[in-house]
């Protein structure tokens, strides 16, 4: 899967490109300029070195491994990081990779701009609450009892637009039991 991972795993570097990723989340959300959505998944470990398990085991008290993934509107990975153990949380994984480190040198999510009122929006990626908020990644509002009808209303539909990288995971997970079973 490695091997192979740079043929079919491509983040859209032009702008041409992002245009094209930011018009197949149009249709889906009311946010403007999302290009894809991110999160993590734990890839459970059946066997785990003995110094190194308190490294891997994570809040659901197994033993994993995490994978980023950046997924667009078709379900299709754009950017995979899978190196990191399972007690790291998704913000830390987030500033080690590979992704935000394009993104912060102005490689990824460049382009294109759209002014909105006195705003320039770039393109965005959606990332759950464990996410840290940015000029490039847009999250929900923290859930307490005293969220807005507004507030609530823009959760829910992030919500909505964002899952798209979970359903993703879960048409890989089904892919891997079928090969597995």
């Amino acid at each position: 899967m490695a091997k192979k991972a740079g043929e079919f795993i491509k983040f859209p570097i032009t702008e041409a490109e992002a245009t094209v990723k930011i018009c197949s989340f149009t249709n889906e959300s009311p946010f403007p300029q999302v290009v894809r959505a991110i999160d993590g998944t734990h890839i459970l470990l059946k066997s785990i070195w003995r110094r190194e398990r308190g490294e891997y085991f994570n809040w659901k008290q197994d033993y994993s491994i995490v994978r980023q993934g950046v997924a667009n509107a078709s379900f299709r990975f754009l950017d995979v990081t899978t190196v990191y153990p399972g007690s790291i949380h998704d913000a830390r994984i987030l500033r080690m990779s590979g992704l935000h480190w394009k993104v912060r040198q102005g490689n990824w999510l460049k382009g294109p701009v759209k002014q909105i009122g006195p705003v320039e929006v770039w393109p965005l990626l959606i990332g759950d609450s464990a996410y840290p908020l940015s000029l490039w990644l847009i999250k929900p509002f923290k859930q307490t009892a005293t969220l807005t009808e507004e507030q609530a209303h823009y959760n829910k539909a992030l919500s909505h637009v964002g899952v798209v990288v979970e359903q993703a995971y879960g048409i890989l997970k089904g892919r891997c039991l079928q090969i597995s079973g």
